[in-house]
């Protein structure tokens, strides 16, 4: 309400607003949300990855991979390209709840897919996605792409000695219920 002519903003870093002024009142985020309950998704998830010109056709699948650095000295550090998380789930879904998958951290760019519906792109913290229409009752399966830059492969003389940030799902990844108010 800004019956005084000020609108109270509070943002996550990097997340941005757009105010739009006249016209209809409707817009999505409108709506005030409280966080209700927190499903953690666990540490655990199916992996695959493929270099840029090979997407995408994901290689060879490791069951149970644990969420961290992809390029890290001990795993990947010179992988470049699309890294695909996959996850099932259960749960049933309570009528009138908005639900969102909060991603934690990423490097760098997250693509989210529930039960093969297709819930967005960020390429900025914070990676929160609206999957609210794409949940059912019972098992669902949460489909995450994240790519990463050419950087990590292609080191030249002046770039090669540079710190570069993790790359990868690194999480902890949960689902939040919200109550719309």
């Amino acid at each position: 309400d800004s019956r005084d002519g000020r609108i109270a903003v509070t943002l996550a870093p990097y997340e941005s607003v757009v105010f739009i002024f006249g016209g209809s009142t409707e817009y999505p985020g409108s709506s005030g949300q409280l966080i209700v309950g927190s499903l953690p998704l666990g540490e655990e998830w199916e992996f695959s990855k493929c270099a840029a010109e090979e997407y995408p056709d994901f290689g060879k699948t490791e069951k149970t991979f644990k969420l961290r650095n992809v390029t890290s000295p001990s795993l990947y550090p010179r992988f470049g390209g699309f890294m695909r998380y996959v996850k099932d789930f259960d749960l049933n879904p309570k009528k009138g709840m908005k639900y969102r998958l909060d991603l934690g951290s990423v490097g760098e760019t997250a693509e989210v897919r529930v039960n093969g519906t297709g819930c967005g792109v960020r390429f900025v913290p914070p990676y929160l996605f609206d999957v609210t229409d794409a949940i059912k009752n019972g098992t669902n399966k949460i489909e995450i792409t994240v790519a990463n830059h050419l950087g990590y492969e292609q080191r030249d003389l002046c770039s090669k000695y540079l710190l570069m940030e993790p790359s990868g799902l690194i999480g902890p990844v949960s689902l939040l219920e919200s109550e719309i108010i």
